[in-house]
């Protein structure tokens, strides 16, 4: 019976997550959803201590579009372009663990690498910036379109973002980057789309956006 109690006080019938404050189903809980109750990460973990952040199948459907190649459209997300196998993808991520690895990134001398062929500063920036993502979230991917589709497998939205972490899904945003992707089709509900299907957005409006950028950003979520 207990179990049974858990199930309907974390998750919807369709194995969504709940929030605890306003008890809507998600995909994942993040903080940027947490803002609308004026609550940060902790707080809501402070007070819902048993309540899970994200759905009890997402790992799974994670790991199966990585063996699968992204080929599918489950929940909306897809991608053309099949993916390597991912590591550690059952380990918790958490504002704790990111904190950690950001340290250790910080501490750790970087060992010179030779530059045959060195990409012009403009560009050179966002090999940098996907580099030190990849050292704090485990499925981070560039270029990368997210759909979703109704029921009768019409497609509602289809976007196309710069940077994002699958397992999270988290967003970076780079509007005014040189090699920022920009939708043939401006849709000035984006956002708002994007947000009430669980995804949060980090943006960064600097032409010439920097690690040191990112980590400020990091700091005001974490």
């Amino acid at each position: 019976m207990n179990d049974e109690i858990n199930e309907a006080t974390y998750f919807s019938d369709k194995g969504q997550v709940l929030c605890q404050v306003c008890r809507k189903p998600y995909g994942v809980i993040g903080s940027t959803h947490l803002k609308k109750h004026d609550m940060t990460m902790e707080q809501y973990k402070e007070k819902f201590p048993d309540a899970p952040l994200s759905s009890k199948s997402f790992k799974v459907r994670a790991k199966m579009r990585d063996l699968k190649g992204f080929g599918s459209s489950d929940e909306g997300i897809t991608d053309e372009r099949p993916n390597p196998l991912m590591e550690d993808l059952d380990a918790p991520i958490s504002a704790k663990v990111i904190r950690e690895k950001a340290k250790a990134l910080e501490a750790k001398k970087p060992e010179p690498e030779p530059e045959p062929d060195k990409l012009p500063p403009i560009l050179q920036s966002k090999v940098d910036i996907m580099k030190f993502l990849k050292t704090l979230y485990p499925v981070i991917r560039e270029n990368y379109s997210i759909e979703k589709k109704n029921t009768d497998n019409w497609l509602v939205y289809c976007f196309i973002t710069d940077i994002v972490d699958l397992q999270t899904k988290t967003i970076f945003d780079f509007p005014n980057a040189y090699w920022h992707n920009r939708d043939g089709r401006q849709d000035y509900n984006k956002e708002n789309k994007l947000m009430e299907d669980g995804w949060t957005i980090h943006t960064f409006n600097s032409p010439n956006p920097t690690i040191d950028m990112l980590k400020d950003k990091l700091d005001l979520v974490f």
